[in-house]
């Protein structure tokens, strides 16, 4: 059995009575390229998580609605990439437009239950964003350098 049998933990979020979708927690993979796409709106956010000791579920909860309220489009993203549509895939925009029609109680709480499967008590989100930065320092420190003009 290889690591492309595995079925990795997901939960339901319900959007309304009989519509629903499922999502999953986020690879370190996912972030990075979350964080890539939208560096400006997110490194702020990942220093300031990234500082604290541990962030306690009310924190995650406080954070998710300062996130969706100033950067909805990363929120958006968050939920398709969980939900199992790769940024390559050429109906990434649709699902992203899509995911920002969601209720807003339907984004809380999709947010909330990645959120959940994406840290652990072995990957709390400071040791999880400080190996996502860590993998953008180490991949910002191997590119070439700008040649002088």
């Amino acid at each position: 059995m290889g690591l492309r049998n595995l079925t990795l933990p997901t939960k339901q979020v319900q959007v309304a009575d009989g519509v629903s979708f499922t999502v999953r927690g986020l690879a370190p993979y996912d972030a990075l390229g979350l964080y890539y796409r939208h560096t400006g709106e997110l490194s702020a956010l990942f220093d300031k998580l990234a500082l604290k000791g541990s962030v306690e579920p009310g924190d995650v909860s406080a954070v998710t609605t300062v996130a969706v309220s100033a950067a909805p489009r990363v929120m958006a993203e968050i939920i398709v990439v969980a939900e199992g549509t790769d940024p390559s895939d050429e109906v990434f925009e649709e699902e992203v437009r899509a995911a920002l029609k969601l209720p807003a109680a339907a984004q809380m709480d999709a947010l909330g239950k990645i959120a959940d499967l994406t840290f652990t008590s072995e990957m709390p989100p400071k040791k999880f964003l400080a190996v996502v930065l860590a993998l953008a320092q180490g991949a910002a420190a191997n590119l070439p350098a700008k040649p002088q003009t």
